[in-house]
This record gives C-alpha cells, structure tokens and sequence, in this order.
C-alpha cells in the first residue's frame, strides 16, 4: 500500500492494530474514518485495474 501512496499508519488503523498510545491514545477522539476510506478506494482500484482496466 506504500507504493500507493498510504501512510503506515493508517493501514495500521484499517487492521485493527492499536497505533495510538499513551496519552494520544486516551484522549483522541478522532475515528480516521476518510482516511481509512480513501485508503481503501486508493487499493480497491489497484486490485481491480487487471479486471477492469481503464479506457485509453
């Protein structure tokens, strides 16, 4: 997912791993959620160019 342009940490967070910790893990509130989405778009469209490649 590097190569795609994803940061680490959020294919961390799209795993289930806890990336957070300390005082950064109690206290924040946000969820990653467009990020983890735009990652996952990012790869769904990689898996699929095979398939369903793009029209030139």
């Amino acid at each position: 997912m590097k190569k795609m342009g994803i940061r680490p940490d959020v294919v961390e967070r799209i795993i289930g791993h806890n990336v957070d910790s300390g005082i950064m893990g109690v206290h924040s509130s946000y969820n990653w959620l467009p990020e983890m989405r735009d990652a996952l778009e990012k790869w769904q469209e990689w898996m699929f160019s095979p398939i369903f490649p793009s029209k030139p």
